[in-house]
């Protein structure tokens, strides 16, 4: 009965451990024949020195050194993730299956009112079945708060890995903590300050895991909130350029009727200059207009031309591109922030200093985009974020950050 409970045990841990950082992070690696037996072999080892080491002992320091490292190199064999990252969560694994087994052996210790090394290294049924009690009760909660939990480690293997090897050594150094102060004989008192370290360390991380989670979804608010107000303004802008055409479309019909009427009085003369008088107005507009074969990205370049030109702005384009590489909705909401922010900075500089130059080429398959604008003022960058000098901080700065979001949505993909 030992020794299938011991079994049991064994099958709970390494389901725990790979199945939850799979569910969390995925990532698989592709199926070549090698890398599967590779890690079908490796997964059995595991499973072989857990299981001897079980039926040895009931905790063990070097054992979970052991288990961190096997783990650490079964993930990084299975999955596409970045080593420190499968490392972090290893590490922090390890250590809270330590927490419980400590939990364990100090409710043994007390039952049985032995010593440590009477109680660690004579595991029996009793053990294991508890074990297996807290490892159901873990899976348990894993499955009941699987979404949160998923949201909160996710969060934390993406931003705060450091943070999950502090609470792995933190839970390591208590549990030796105990293991020294039990050595002669065990204390109920061990047990509750088990107990409450293992629920500070596991609350602490939701709570801690839920406000980053907090921070991100304000940020990403903010985000979104910035491209709604850039799409108005631009929204703003077509409906002044459609009132412009419309206006141009009434002018039109006056236009014809007076050609018409130079015509029946046979002013031929007349009508000729005036077409040509038009024809030259439409070539220079022509000649003005930027044209990328994206409707909504020409309307916007040829607005901040429009716009630069009213600001005594030189508006350089050069634009040498097969299409655009990503979304035209995306595209459209990079060159708002973008020429937001240079018509913006250019404004602020002395007449005759004040330039925007836009070049977009397609070299080698590859689309790169330059943008440069002149500056008064150096920029602000705090942590990788460039500070908005606008009134009402909160609610500016968010332009350049809409980019780099876009930007590195498309990057992982």
């Amino acid at each position: 009965m030992f020794y299938v409970l011991t079994a049991v045990e064994v099958f709970l841990q390494l389901y725990l451990e790979i199945s939850l950082f799979l569910q969390i992070e995925g990532g698989c690696r592709d199926g070549k024949k090698w890398r599967r037996w590779l890690g079908i072999l490796l997964l059995g080892v595991m499973a072989f020195l857990a299981f001897y080491n079980n039926l040895g002992c009931v905790v063990s320091n070097l054992a979970i050194l052991v288990s961190f490292g096997l783990l650490g190199i079964w993930l990084k064999l299975w999955t596409d993730k970045k080593l420190v990252l499968i490392l972090a969560w290893s590490f922090f694994a390890e250590c809270l299956l330590l927490f419980l087994k400590m939990s364990v052996v100090i409710i043994l210790g007390i039952y049985r009112k032995g010593s440590l090394g009477d109680i660690n290294n004579n595991p029996d049924w009793r053990g294991s079945f508890l074990k297996i009690v807290m490892l159901m009760c873990l899976l348990f909660i894993c499955q009941k708060f699987k979404e949160i939990i998923k949201g909160v480690f996710r969060d934390f293997l993406k931003r705060k890995k450091l943070t999950l090897f502090i609470v792995g050594g933190v839970e390591w150094i208590f549990a030796t903590y105990l293991m020294i102060i039990s050595e002669n004989s065990f204390y109920s008192w061990a047990f509750v300050m088990n107990l409450l370290m293992m629920t500070v360390l596991v609350f602490g991380l939701l709570i801690l895991g839920l406000s980053i989670q907090y921070i991100s979804i304000s940020k990403e608010k903010k985000m979104y909130l910035s491209r709604e107000k850039l799409l108005k303004a631009d929204y703003k802008l077509l409906k002044q350029e459609y009132e412009k055409n419309s206006k141009i479309m009434h002018d039109r019909k006056y236009e014809l009727s007076y050609l018409q009427q130079c015509l029946i009085k046979e002013e031929n003369e007349k009508a000729l200059s005036y077409l040509e008088e038009c024809k030259e107005k439409e070539h220079h507009k022509w000649k003005m207009e930027v044209w990328t074969g994206y409707g909504t990205i020409d309307f916007l370049i040829n607005m901040g031309r429009e716009r630069a030109n009213e600001k005594n702005i030189l508006f350089q384009v050069n634009i040498d591109a097969n299409g655009i590489p990503i979304e035209e909705y995306d595209f459209f909401a990079i060159i708002g922030n973008l020429l937001d922010n240079a018509l913006e900075a250019a404004e602020k500089c002395e007449k005759g200093k004040r330039y925007i130059s836009l070049e977009m080429r397609t070299m080698n398959r590859m689309f790169m985009m330059t943008l440069k604008n002149s500056y008064a003022v150096e920029p602000i960058q705090k942590r990788e974020k460039f500070i908005s000098s606008k009134e009402g901080n909160g609610e500016h700065g968010w332009g350049i950050e809409n980019v780099k979001s876009i930007v590195k949505k498309k990057k992982d993909i």
